[in-house]
């Protein structure tokens, strides 16, 4: 999909997609009773300058958000996609308001048409997947060369979302480590990605740097783990402490181990892997768009499955860091992974962590499913977490990592429990996961929520969302600027 902007004198595409509002309904022949709820969508076959027009009711355009353009920029993504169109005009202008400067439009239009017109990791036969549009004109009446660049950024952000969600919709029996692995190096090597490093740590590595929590985790699957270590470093910048660690959560499919969890769960288990690849497709994205920051993404692969020679509960092992942690529940698997890659990640150096998972059902009960919970004691952390958030319209809420609870995860028999004895399950898991750091800033992320939620996302449509992979890029933006 090509996004070229252009001015309204000089477009070609056959259809115009434009903003109506109340105050505006002379533009059209449609009643204001139409333009006034926000989000109809209609198609008027002769519209102005002999052209089609799509046309979005705004109601009163003062009171939309970007939030809400994105979403119907969406919706109108799939309609035009039911009908093959292959060039698409957008009138900006008809969408700039008090609240929404143009380059707001613009993110919502390069958003809502890559991400609305996707249809993430099918495996049906016969089913088209084209995109939207071959060209989608973007008509401003003043051409900025700044908005260029601007919108070639935006569309790079939005590919490697619905790269993340791809790879989260697809089944496990196809998305394993190898495939992962593979997606990776393909991506570097098909966008000819500059700075790039994959080292990859196969199970032979691991035994030999005892990441013992990552191997307990697969040892019930014939599956051989992997442990991808995706390094960017921008040419021509000094790397300093400042650079950035993301960890991310890598369970190619959870059963749950011999604490098997239920029918449903397990049908819907196949997107536990969302923070892993959300982590490396934030690497590569800001590889892309250049950022004067070394980034670097550590991310174990694994399946939790009761064959073989699993781990049972109240089993112990050592960690990576020397911590013996005794398995209370084998379905609270992700924070043992998680455990022994940031442990490797500090050993290495790392300053700032970022750990990203779909870790605790939760979440869920505590924040719903548009809101994602993060914990950390790092003041730059905070402030650059809560900066993204604002920024990229990805809602985060602050939650304590309260000493209480501490004693929550202890052991009888060893130095730490993966489970919590009473509730409080997204703050227990992220004390168990802070326990694993000595003097890094870090901060977690909980996306179990957020990453596919049950409810039909306006903008994604059903299933995986890509939540978390503009606000990852974001930090690591904001990080490089300061």
């Amino acid at each position: 999909m090509e996004f070229i902007l252009t001015n309204h004198s000089d477009y070609e595409s056959p259809i115009i997609v434009k903003g109506s509002s109340v105050k505006l309904s002379d533009d059209s022949n449609l009643p204001s009773e139409f333009l006034s709820k926000k989000g109809n969508i209609t198609i008027q076959a002769h519209g102005k300058n002999k052209k089609t027009e799509v046309l979005i009711g705004l109601g009163d355009k003062n009171t939309s958000s970007k939030v809400d353009l994105t979403g119907y920029m969406a919706k109108a993504a799939k309609m035009l996609q039911e009908r093959e169109i292959k060039s698409v005009a957008v009138d900006i202008d008809s969408f700039i308001s008090k609240s929404i400067k143009v380059v707001q439009v613009i993110e919502a239009v390069v958003y809502g048409f890559i991400l609305g017109s996707a249809k993430p990791g099918r495996c049906k036969s016969e089913e088209k997947t084209n995109d939207v549009s071959e060209k989608v004109e973007l008509l401003i009446k003043k051409e900025i060369e700044e908005l260029k660049r601007i919108t070639a950024d935006l569309e790079i952000i939005a590919e490697y979302i619905n790269r993340v969600r791809h790879l989260a919709n697809l089944p496990a029996n196809i998305a394993d480590a190898q495939y992962i692995k593979n997606e990776i190096q393909n991506i570097i090597e098909e966008r000819k990605i500059e700075g790039i490093e994959l080292e990859i740590h196969d199970v032979a590595d691991l035994k030999r740097q005892k990441l013992n929590l990552i191997l307990a985790v697969s040892a019930g699957t014939e599956s051989e783990p992997l442990m991808l270590e995706l390094k960017y470093r921008p040419r021509l910048v000094n790397i300093s402490s400042d650079s950035l660690f993301m960890i991310g959560k890598g369970i190619i499919f959870d059963s749950g181990g011999l604490d098997l969890k239920n029918a449903q769960q397990l049908r819907d288990s196949r997107d536990d892997m969302t923070g892993g690849v959300t982590a490396l497709m934030a690497v590569l994205a800001a590889a892309e768009l250049k950022l004067p920051l070394g980034i670097t993404a550590i991310v174990p692969l694994v399946e939790n499955l009761p064959c073989g020679n699993p781990m049972k509960p109240g089993d112990v092992y050592t960690s990576f860091k020397g911590i013996t942690v005794e398995v209370a529940n084998t379905d609270a698997e992700g924070r043992l992974i998680l455990a022994d890659a940031m442990a490797y990640a500090e050993a290495i150096g790392a300053e700032h962590i970022i750990s990203i998972a779909t870790l605790t059902g939760s979440a869920k009960y505590t924040l719903g499913e548009e809101i994602a919970p993060y914990l950390s004691e790092s003041d730059k952390l905070v402030s650059l977490l809560e900066k993204a958030s604002e920024n990229t319209d990805e809602p985060l809420w602050r939650m304590p990592l309260w000493d209480g609870y501490k004693d929550n995860i202890k052991s009888d028999i060893a130095d730490i429990s993966n489970l919590g004895k009473f509730g409080a399950g997204v703050i227990t898991a992220a004390l168990f996961l802070n326990r694993f750091i000595d003097k890094a800033d870090y901060a977690h992320i909980d996306i179990a929520a957020v990453a596919t939620p049950e409810k039909r996302n306006p903008v994604t449509g059903k299933g995986p969302t890509g939540f978390g992979l503009k606000l990852l890029v974001e930090i690591a933006r904001l990080m490089s600027k300061s």
